[in-house]
């Protein structure tokens, strides 16, 4: 049975800060994807990892499956994502 220690959060804004903080009250890190119009939101700040995905729009960015695999694999996060199609397409 696996330990999860560090999660991937593929949301952005409150939402993702919400998560955070639910993360670090339970003793985990949390890992952040932000896109280029995002940088300066809190919840990048507020990350214990935070890794640039790609430009302002989603489909640059946040809807690019691949792009949260990678940082899922470089990081060493468990991914728990609300995924959009996209990201089922990748991780098959």
């Amino acid at each position: 049975m696996s330990c999860i220690d560090k999660i991937l959060i593929a949301n952005r804004g409150e939402i993702a800060r919400r998560i955070l903080a639910t993360c670090h009250r339970l003793g985990l890190k949390g890992v952040v994807v932000y896109s280029d119009a995002d940088a300066q939101l809190a919840y990048v700040q507020e990350a214990n990892e935070a890794y640039l995905i790609g430009g302002a729009q989603p489909r640059h960015s946040y809807l690019r499956g691949d792009r949260l695999l990678e940082v899922a694999a470089k990081s060493g996060a468990n991914p728990v994502f609300t995924t959009p199609y996209e990201f089922k397409r990748a991780a098959v």
